[in-house]
């Protein structure tokens, strides 16, 4: 429509407006978008996220290890139990006789007759997903408890109509077999195809009691959480009294079950579904931290953290009988398995440590990572099962406290790195917003050669505010020229309005000139979250389910960035609007310029566009294309019913330098401009 000479052009949630020719109010401001003036070069690490395992249900949004309680009661978590059916008696107990000292679930047959069914349904016993013709592998170590030999029945099938998706027998023996350990049991292995897939389907928790919610079964949850219930199960079966010649009489240690690599990245236990939703996000940079902090377990092992504790085989660490959950982690997803993952992902991986390991730890942490077999840790690595070395230049030695022998461990890891040649830069996370204290930084300043720029401050903040922080610490650090990171971004919710705060962090982090080179990454608490809220710590970006992932509204803001993302910030000059609210990047070969703009107002906001190049106006060659997210709601989020409903809209606009834009109140708008 026209008015008074003034078109406006209508393109939800956007109002153009081109002014023809009348005065522009000096009320509305004017941002001039210089397009020739590169202000730095903005790092792709600042599209990071945060995993912290010690969270461990988050955690298994990466993880392809279908079962929950592994190690049976040795595990230790309440939420994966085993569901135990019987029509004859059987003794089920925890029992010495272990593998790797982890003690064994032992299934003896007593008296009675008929069978006995011991089955696994993950997470919060919620029942698993399978997909009909398509490969399910796994492996369990398993002895007799006597002399003779079992025939154990392992299998998948729908409990809810009990109809068998694939089975087979697994002879238990003594003999014939290469034992896994010194104490005689055996590694088998074994591949399902189900003839059907399950599915699942929301439930009431209270009409489920079976079913263990988390705090999705506290009261409202908020919108995206959900409890569900899935048909799948993995099952053991013996039958008892046993046949002449064989016993019911076993000892079972570890139980693993993942999709086959249909579903998986190359050979990790990494779920392809994640995969694709970082890549979706466009996750640059992965922070495992919080955890593998110096706490004891929830057992009370003061080394369960150590980085020595996580190497190797699952099955073979002595910390996976330590779990205690909301306390511990999964044995089998520590630092090496995040590591793997992000090198396979081209992500950058960024690993917490234990500030009480010793500096001769710490090396030894280095040359685990980058030496070569002639190395005694880069040939531990290798009888580890790791030939390749890890891709990881940045640790932090600790987490959210004051590590006092930091400099001492700092050290060390230098020194090994250049004993063994690593030429890449190393970064040491210092787990303190403050930094170093004086005593400890005259030490650092002593350091020789200096190394101040590889010495970070890790600044962890709510919603955002990061950038602010930096710049007050180093500013009164004087010539001491150390970096900062911002590895937790805790704004503990997932909703619309964590979306708009993830928009106005990342403006201010894209204008952040002065201090852009001493500013290494920031990362988005957390990468993924289940949509059961397990871990009573909301903020996941993006939410899982047994059968499905999507994107929360914060998970967009990040996939819109990654979608139009453009590395020369530019120079650009407004009253009244801050950095947090705009930004604007052009492509390294001029052709495209980026404007992103945050209004967090409940109305709209208006604001005139001026593109300059060499000193003059200039306008874009074609339409503008522009993707809008908004919500009156600042509470709304995507449930998995709904899993796009807050979610970016797309468009076409012909937009020369002068527009007058209005942005809908509580949006983030992109707009891409070609020149």
């Amino acid at each position: 429509m026209c008015i008074r000479d003034r078109c406006w052009l209508l393109v939800a949630p956007l109002l153009l407006c081109v002014a023809l020719g009348a005065p522009v109010s000096t009320s509305i401001p004017t941002v001039t978008v210089d397009i020739d003036a590169v202000t730095h070069q903005i790092s792709e690490l600042a599209m990071g996220c945060h995993s912290d395992s010690g969270y461990a249900h988050q955690a298994r949004g990466f993880y392809s290890q279908m079962i929950v309680g592994s190690s049976f009661n040795s595990t230790g978590y309440a939420d994966g139990r085993w569901n135990y059916e019987s029509d004859a008696v059987f003794d089920l107990s925890t029992d010495a006789d272990g593998m790797y000292g982890t003690p064994s679930e032992r299934v003896t047959f007593s008296s009675g007759s008929g069978g006995m069914r011991l089955s696994n349904r993950g997470l919060g016993n919620a029942g698993l997903v399978f997909e009909a013709g398509k490969e399910y592998e796994g492996y369990m170590f398993a002895k007799p408890g006597g002399s003779e030999p079992v025939s154990l029945e392992i299998g998948l099938r729908n409990y809810e109509t009990g109809a068998s998706l694939g089975s087979t027998v697994l002879a238990i023996a003594n003999t014939g077999r290469d034992h896994a350990d010194a104490n005689g049991f055996v590694r088998y292995n074994f591949t399902f195809n189900p003839t059907a897939s399950t599915g699942c389907h929301d439930i009431i928790p209270a009409d489920e009691p079976e079913v263990s919610c988390g705090k999705s079964a506290v009261g409202a949850p908020s919108v995206g959480h959900t409890c569900v219930k899935c048909s799948g199960e993995f099952y053991m079966a013996l039958t008892g009294p046993p046949l002449q010649g064989q016993s019911a009489d076993l000892l079972v240690n570890y139980v693993f079950l993942q999709p086959g690599a249909w579903g998986r990245v190359g050979g990790l236990s990494v779920l392809a579904s994640a995969a694709n939703t970082l890549k979706a996000m466009g996750v640059k940079a992965i922070r495992q931290g919080g955890s593998f902090a110096s706490s004891p377990s929830g057992k009370g092992n003061s080394e369960y953290y150590q980085w020595q504790k996580w190497t190797g085989p699952a099955w073979k660490r002595a910390s996976r009988s330590d779990g205690v959950w909301a306390n511990c982690l999964l044995s089998g997803w520590g630092p090496f398995e995040m590591i793997d993952m992000c090198n396979a992902l081209e992500i950058q991986p960024i690993i917490t440590t234990t500030d009480t390991s010793s500096p001769a730890d710490f090396a030894d942490l280095v040359e685990y990572c980058y030496g070569d077999a002639s190395t005694a840790m880069g040939a531990q690595r290798v009888a580890d099962g790791h030939p390749e070395t890890y891709n990881v230049n940045f640790f932090e030695l600790g987490n959210e406290e004051y590590n006092a022998n930091y400099v001492e461990q700092v050290t060390a890891m230098q020194a090994k790195a250049t004993e063994i040649g690593k030429t890449d830069k190393m970064y040491y996370m210092f787990p303190n917003n403050n930094f170093l204290n004086s005593t400890d930084m005259a030490k650092a300043s002593q350091l020789s050669p200096r190394i101040d720029d590889q010495l970070l401050a890790d600044i962890h903040i709510g919603g955002g505010g990061a950038v602010e922080a930096a710049t007050t610490l180093f500013a009164s650090h004087g010539d001491f020229k150390m970096g900062a990171v911002n590895a937790e971004t805790n704004a503990g919710t997932h909703v619309f309005s964590r979306a708009m705060s993830e928009a106005t962090d990342l403006n201010d982090w894209f204008n952040a000139a002065a201090v852009a080179d001493r500013l290494h990454f920031r990362a988005a608490s957390f990468c993924m979250g289940d949509s059961t809220d397990f871990d009573n710590w909301d903020q996941g970006i993006s939410f899982f389910l047994p059968n499905m992932t999507w994107l929360q509204p914060p998970g967009y803001v990040h996939q819109m960035v990654a979608q139009s993302w453009q590395p020369n910030a530019l120079s650009w000059a407004a009253d009244s609007v801050p950095a947090t609210v705009f930004s604007a990047q052009k492509s390294d070969d001029d052709k495209i310029v980026v404007l992103r703009y945050a209004n967090t107002a409940n109305e709209t906001a208006t604001m005139t566009v001026n593109l300059m190049h060499g000193g003059k106006p200039v306008d874009p060659v074609g339409d503008a294309k522009v993707s809008v997210l908004s919500s009156a709601d600042p509470n709304a989020a995507n449930p998995p019913g709904d899993p796009a409903r807050v979610s970016p809209k797309s468009s076409r606009l012909a937009l020369k330098s002068g527009t007058m834009v209005q942005f809908a109140p509580n949006s983030y708008t992109v707009i891409e401009i070609t020149m």
